[in-house]
């Protein structure tokens, strides 16, 4: 935790990053921002503990994919995950959610597994060599909550075996 609008910064330059769920995870006040940043090609980051900013911003980002486990709120700021190689998988019932202005976009080099992406601005999603997917099979709520949405896959947005892609927009670019 930090306080007094200071930033918190984890960076690897060759390893995974884990947040365990036994501990109570990362959270900043004031506009502090939060990076968590697993460098290298083969390295993951697996999110299983709060990660919280009052007006700050956060970055997440891995070599290999980005696992989450757990929700991510900001109060006001922007949430930008991103996987290098691989894919990013929210585990089902799990939220990003930005209360205020701020954005939301992830990028995966292979597919996106989403389970509710929640904001009053925009949200982005690119699937750079993969698909976005509903990651709430049995669920019929709205994955992507947004004034607008851009969707940018190279194979599927939002359709495979299991379920579609439930989208609560004004508009949407695909």
């Amino acid at each position: 935790d930090s306080s007094n609008n200071s930033n918190i910064s984890i960076f690897t330059i060759d390893g995974a990053i884990i947040l365990p769920s036994e501990q109570s995870g990362t959270t900043t006040v004031g506009s502090g921002d939060i990076f968590l940043i697993a460098g290298g090609d083969n390295s993951s980051l697996s999110i299983n503990a709060p990660v919280m900013t009052q007006a700050g911003d956060m970055m997440l980002q891995a070599g290999t994919a980005v696992r989450q486990n757990i929700d991510l709120i900001t109060q006001g700021g922007a949430v930008a995950v991103t996987s290098d190689n691989d894919s990013i998988i929210m585990a089902e019932g799990v939220c990003t959610e930005v209360n205020g202005d701020g954005g939301i976009i992830y990028r995966a080099e292979k597919d996106i597994h989403v389970s509710l992406l929640k904001t009053s601005a925009g949200i982005d999603l690119a699937a750079i060599q993969g698909s976005i997917l509903d990651n709430t099979p049995d669920s019929e709520k709205a994955n992507i909550m947004a004034v607008n949405a851009a969707l940018l896959a190279a194979n599927n947005i939002g359709k495979d075996s299991k379920s579609d892609l439930d989208l609560a927009v004004d508009s949407v670019t695909a």
